[in-house]
């Protein structure tokens, strides 16, 4: 489910400094990441929760990666910037 293959030109710009993530907007970093006030975090996929865009790495059948391996690095951006007791 990773997205991109080697990411866009600030992902590529940060990792070739040693963090991928050092450029780009925090919102963008933590893609597919969402935050839903009530019900918590949750991993946008194309079908779940009206989710509007139709893009490739949101297709949840065309993987058989579990998101939290996939998405390990994000997971842990997260919890670096928002914390891990807030939702």
């Amino acid at each position: 489910m990773h997205l991109l293959q080697g990411g866009c030109v600030l992902h590529r710009a940060g990792a070739e400094e040693g963090d991928k993530f050092r450029y780009k907007p925090i919102v963008c970093a933590m893609f597919p990441l969402q935050r839903d006030r009530r019900r918590g975090w949750y991993v946008r996929q194309k079908g779940f929760r009206n989710e509007r865009w139709d893009l490739f790495c949101l297709d949840a059948t065309k993987t058989t990666a579990s998101a939290a391996g996939t998405l390990a690095e994000e997971l842990a951006l997260v919890a670096r910037c928002v914390g891990e007791d807030d939702g």
